[in-house]
């Protein structure tokens, strides 16, 4: 009985004690999770190796070996993936439970490849290829369906390459979309403020009102160069059409054969990028 209550009531993992046990989650909520807290962590290496607290994360992290133990000292990427080893232990009880734990078992998550990779970023080794590859297994194994999670993931595998707004707004993003989980639970999670210092290095806040209108920002602005293109795209035909509606026969032939050279221009352009 006492060891119960030390287990259940004492876990050091503060994502798990600040979501009751992960009582707040749904299975969907903690694969997602599982996914975004191991995305943080990859930027934590990626954005300053000489602070180590990558480093000493994942070494503590597989410290305990295959995740088959429910640990009181674990941290939150470790009892993460107890979860979903063995979503039906006696430890945890998962919001919307019965269909939670429905979905849990269908997923693959193969805790050794995980193991690994944590092993890998605990010895500092920048295995890119290994990264890369194991990051697109991961979101296969956990069904991730979201296009969002798909394009952090995406972007993170070339993430010295991207501007500094780019970064800043990677960042901003999955912090957001952290905090949210659980009906705000997964702000307990021990990598946010591991992250966020590198948000207001580079002048961002933390603070979760201003971390939305940054989130805000950032979408907004994709959005209103995409909406930009479309527009202009469609004033452009629309004047096309009318021009050629109004030409002569033999005018409309020129033009005709005009478009259809862009055309096979652009379609030849598409086949060189495949």
């Amino acid at each position: 009985m006492e060891l119960t209550l030390v287990n259940q009531e004492l876990a050091e993992a503060r994502l798990f004690r600040y979501s009751r046990s992960f009582g707040a989650f749904t299975g969907r909520q903690l694969a997602d999770l599982m996914f975004l807290n191991t995305l943080i962590l990859q930027l934590l290496f990626l954005e300053d190796k000489s602070v180590k607290k990558a480093m000493s994360y994942a070494k503590l992290t597989a410290s305990y070996g295959s995740f088959s133990l429910f640990r009181t000292a674990a941290t939150d990427l470790y009892l993460l993936a107890y979860a979903l080893n063995y979503p039906d232990n006696r430890n945890m009880k998962f919001s919307k439970h019965v269909e939670s734990l429905s979905f849990l078992k269908t997923l693959q998550f193969d805790h050794k490849m995980f193991l690994r990779y944590m092993r890998m970023i605990a010895q500092a080794k920048d295995d890119k290829q290994y990264a890369n590859t194991y990051f697109y297994r991961l979101e296969t194994q956990l069904k991730i369906r979201d296009s969002r999670y798909k394009r952090w993931r995406r972007l993170i595998s070339t993430y010295s390459t991207l501007k500094f707004a780019q970064k800043n707004a990677l960042i901003a993003q999955i912090l957001f979309e952290i905090k949210r989980q659980g009906g705000g639970a997964g702000r307990g999670s021990e990598l946010v403020p591991a992250l966020e210092p590198f948000l207001k290095k580079r002048g961002y806040s933390n603070a979760d009102s201003q971390l939305q209108k940054q989130v805000d920002k950032a979408n907004s602005t994709s959005f209103a160069k995409r909406a930009a293109g479309t527009v202009a795209g469609a004033i452009a035909g629309k004047y096309a059409v009318d021009k050629f509606a109004k030409a002569k026969p033999s005018t409309q032939k020129k033009i005709g054969t005009g478009i259809g050279a862009i055309a096979g221009y652009w379609a030849s352009g598409r086949k060189r990028q495949k």
